[in-house]
């Protein structure tokens, strides 16, 4: 089965499930696809995938904001700095994770391969 035709299998249970456009598909993963990427939606990632991958764009993004606002103006300490960017990025990551994990078990949602 071609990935278009699992990703349009895949959003028609999520709709099924009445679980939101904007949770079923969130915008990072909109501008993937829009890139010509083939990213599943993250229901359908493994708890450990959706981990690392939310803690790698939302430490980019909120690092580099919170860089170019506070603390490259701040005077802050490196030390604070890396520990406020890790724990935050890790804290995101995994809340984010435990979502799609008990949404997709929740909603029983089949798994990619069972598409």
């Amino acid at each position: 089965m071609t990935f278009q035709r699992k990703t349009e299998k895949a959003q028609a249970e999520l709709r099924a499930a009445q679980i939101w456009r904007s949770n079923a598909l969130p915008p990072i993963y909109r501008l993937a696809l829009a890139a010509g990427l083939e990213v599943r939606p993250p229901h359908y990632y493994s708890f450990l995938f959706n981990l690392l991958s939310s803690v790698i764009w939302f430490g980019l993004i909120w690092g580099g904001l919170m860089w170019m606002f506070t603390w490259g103006t701040g005077g802050y300490d490196m030390q604070h700095i890396m520990l406020q960017w890790t724990s935050s990025s890790l804290l995101f990551g995994l809340l984010l994770s435990l979502y799609y994990r008990s949404s997709a078990k929740k909603h029983k949602l089949s798994r990619w391969c069972d598409l």
